[in-house]
């Protein structure tokens, strides 16, 4: 008599995972993005914070992954993140979030900000006069980028 409650194990699939072919500034920027947007999905009337920003010299001007995006527009005071969704201005966090540290060097500069359960650290470490490398860790997470100054207009 066949035994028909038999349980099989599942077929191993050889196809790789959906993700596996998107690069990491992509998923990067879309993390960094989806990330801080939700951060902004605060209570009604909640409004913004006002934070003031001190990036060095060096620092300032417009960065991207190519010479034809931005991923980051940088000012004497504000740091703001350009992304396909939506841009995120450090000067206007939501009023959930907060600046915590801000670090400028030489060659490097860090902004750790958190919000209600999220720890975020952005790192800036220049790697010539127009390239650098960015870390984003969140949660103790963290992805990097390197990316490129645009020239000046």
């Amino acid at each position: 008599m066949p035994n028909h409650n038999r349980i099989q194990a599942p077929r191993s699939f050889s196809r790789k995972p959906v993700w596996v072919g998107f690069s990491r500034s992509f998923l990067a920027a879309a993390f960094s993005v989806l990330l801080l947007a939700s951060c902004g999905a605060s209570a009604p009337g909640a409004g913004t914070a006002s934070h003031t920003l001190s990036p060095p010299l060096w620092l300032q001007g417009n960065w991207g992954v190519t010479a034809d995006t931005v991923f980051f527009r940088i000012t004497s005071d504000n740091v703001v993140n350009i992304g396909v969704a939506a841009e995120i201005d450090f000067s206007a966090l939501p009023a959930t979030a907060q600046v915590e540290d801000e670090t400028p060097t030489d060659t490097r500069y860090v902004i750790t900000w958190g919000s209600v359960g999220v720890s975020q650290t952005l790192s800036f470490e220049q790697t010539s006069a127009t390239t650098l490398t960015y870390r984003l860790t969140t949660n103790g997470i963290t992805t990097s980028l390197d990316l490129v100054k645009h020239p000046e207009p």
